[in-house]
């Protein structure tokens, strides 16, 4: 499983996957930068970074692509990402290799990927996420029979919330003790 964007998400994907025994590579923006500062729940995720096998870097995209029987892209949404991955590293996948989409549609160019879908270059997609939403009636990724195609709810799960009063809570008290909050999102970057 290559995984593009090793974040929060990525990671989590990343623990489920080396527990059904998948050996995992990642690219990331800094891949010599490994842990994760951000909250993490006991149990998920890879807060150390050990799960990968490999890191590559953004400069590296067609080699994990290469090397990869699954792809999953949990990029965000930035200047730097938008149609990261298109015709030519789309061209770099093996032939039977799927594609997951569950970061944000704007950085898969759509219309590269549907036309590799359709010439079946790659073995096929599960999108949860599109450049435009929802899904243009007029897309001819709705007709593919090797794409699966979920309206953005990737992320959805009974204990979101509850997960999200437990960050506000831990960053309350670290703002009340005047220590450094946890997840933020730095303009520069754009997350």
């Amino acid at each position: 499983l290559g995984i593009i964007g090793y974040g929060s998400i990525g990671r989590e994907t990343a623990r489920l996957a080396a527990a059904f025994g998948m050996k995992v590579i990642a690219l990331k923006r800094n891949p010599a930068d490994r842990v994760d500062g951000g909250w993490c729940p006991a149990g998920l995720g890879d807060p150390d970074g050990k799960i990968p096998a490999r890191f590559f870097g953004p400069d590296d995209c067609e080699a994990i692509l290469r090397e990869s029987d699954y792809v999953s892209v949990t990029l965000p949404s930035t200047d730097h990402t938008r149609k990261f991955i298109g015709e030519r590293e789309l061209a770099a996948m093996k032939p039977g290799a799927y594609l997951v989409n569950i970061g944000r549609g704007e950085v898969i160019d759509e219309r590269a990927m549907a036309a590799a879908l359709s010439a079946n270059k790659i073995g096929g997609a599960g999108l949860d996420v599109f450049e435009h939403e929802p899904l243009e009636a007029s897309s001819p990724l709705w007709d593919l029979e090797n794409v699966i195609l979920t309206p953005h709810i990737s992320g959805a799960n009974r204990g979101y919330m509850d997960k999200a009063c437990e960050l506000f809570a831990e960053n309350l008290k670290r703002f009340v003790a005047n220590r450094p909050l946890l997840n933020l999102v730095d303009p520069a970057l754009g997350y």
